[in-house]
């Protein structure tokens, strides 16, 4: 993570954003603006929540460890989002992991010096619970998409969701776990793909020659919450 001194960028990144629909006089608060390289972690499933994050561009993904070891893929997040909103209000440690799948602007609010203003911040609070209200709303949705989706639309949301510049690279072990499939189902699938010539593999990554029809076999699978 790094904190970025850029005055100019952050007054535009509040201008372009909706944080006086989030907070009460955001002036008061003592906002952070920080960059998150590709690869690095935003939230940690298990660590003591110590700021409420506001996701402000980028791509990110969001997933669960389960009991037996394994990840569970959630959604992703590439629009303004509050992160750590159902932590504070529950008063729970982080519950999931949220990863950055590009570099990642957010706004961080610190709770030690915020908890007491947050908590008697309504214009917060509604957001919170508007907030939560669409999270419930959707987790019955991706449970659904998990279970009865099959996993040629999954992995398409995931392709277009992950790549970068129409390129798509992932450790596939990880990914087949992610998605709840087999690594050889996922290969065929893959190869599928490469046949009906959505992609092209070449130098051991594949890239995206179909993206607006991987976009329709995917489309609103792994949707963000906001």
């Amino acid at each position: 993570m790094e904190r970025i001194h850029d005055s100019i960028l952050f007054q535009k990144i509040l201008r372009e954003n909706p944080i006086d629909e989030v907070l009460t006089d955001y002036q008061n608060y003592p906002l952070e603006l920080v960059l998150y390289k590709k690869g690095e972690h935003i939230f940690k499933y298990g660590e003591p929540l110590t700021y409420i994050c506001f996701f402000i561009s980028g791509r990110a993904k969001v997933y669960s460890l389960l009991s037996n070891g394994k990840h569970y893929l959630h959604t992703f997040y590439h629009q303004f989002e509050i992160i750590g909103d159902a932590e504070f209000v529950n008063q729970l440690k982080i519950t999931t992991n949220v990863q950055a799948l590009s570099d990642v602007y957010c706004l961080l609010l610190p709770l030690k010096p915020c908890h007491k203003m947050l908590y008697n911040d309504r214009k917060f609070l509604r957001a919170a619970c508007c907030h939560l209200a669409k999270k419930l709303d959707t987790t019955g949705q991706f449970n659904s998409h998990n279970l009865l989706y099959p996993l040629e639309e999954r992995l398409a949301s995931y392709i277009i969701n992950t790549s970068e510049n129409l390129v798509f690279d992932e450790n596939l072990t990880a990914l087949s776990e992610l998605l709840g499939t087999s690594y050889r189902h996922l290969l065929r699938t893959l190869k599928n793909f490469c046949d009906k010539e959505y992609l092209k593999k070449e130098n051991g990554v594949y890239k995206i020659i179909a993206p607006k029809k991987l976009e329709a076999l995917g489309a609103d699978i792994y949707m963000s919450y906001y």
